[in-house]
């Protein structure tokens, strides 16, 4: 099953995902993949940084300075190298009974990103995916990645608590 975790922007998205992973963990799954933790300074989004589930391990990943090697969309620069390592992290978590991607967004929908990762992923894990998608960009991720429809599930977060999306990775 793929569980597409929505809200708006600045929703929780990440926090709820954060308490869901030690739910789903306490519970003795197998709960791999990458978080997005966001750099907040004044009330504004400075950068974001991957974090490996697995390992709780924090790279760079999106920044308002430019990296060295990177690409840029909007005002945020984005790290190839980070984007990288967190290809080999998700590599290595599709082992997991259940993987998670935070987050799909305009960058993949340009193939660029987790694009070509999440490709893969769509290929090779047998499990449970939960991908995080912004509430906007729902119908486009589907369409974009070939999302097969009677395999989605889709959840917002500020309609549905945690209880909520643990039985749905059961069904």
């Amino acid at each position: 099953m793929i569980l597409l975790l929505t809200g708006p922007r600045d929703s929780g998205k990440t926090s709820f995902l954060k308490r869901l992973v030690e739910n789903l963990k306490s519970r003795g799954e197998s709960v791999g993949g990458i978080l997005s933790l966001a750099e907040m300074q004044g009330g504004i989004k400075k950068a974001y940084y991957a974090q490996d589930i697995g390992t709780g391990e924090i790279w760079p990943l999106v920044s308002e300075e430019k990296f060295a090697e990177g690409f840029e969309y909007g005002r945020y620069s984005f790290s190839l190298e980070g984007y990288g390592r967190a290809g080999e992290v998700l590599k290595d978590s599709l082992k997991s009974d259940i993987l998670i991607l935070d987050e799909i967004g305009p960058v993949e929908l340009l193939e660029k990103g987790f694009c070509a990762i999440l490709k893969d992923i769509l290929s090779l894990h047998p499990g449970n995916l939960i991908l995080v998608v912004r509430e906007s960009l729902v119908k486009e991720v589907i369409e974009f990645f070939r999302l097969p429809i009677e395999d989605v599930r889709i959840t917002n977060i500020l309609k549905n608590p945690e209880r909520h999306v643990s039985e749905l990775l059961q069904s």
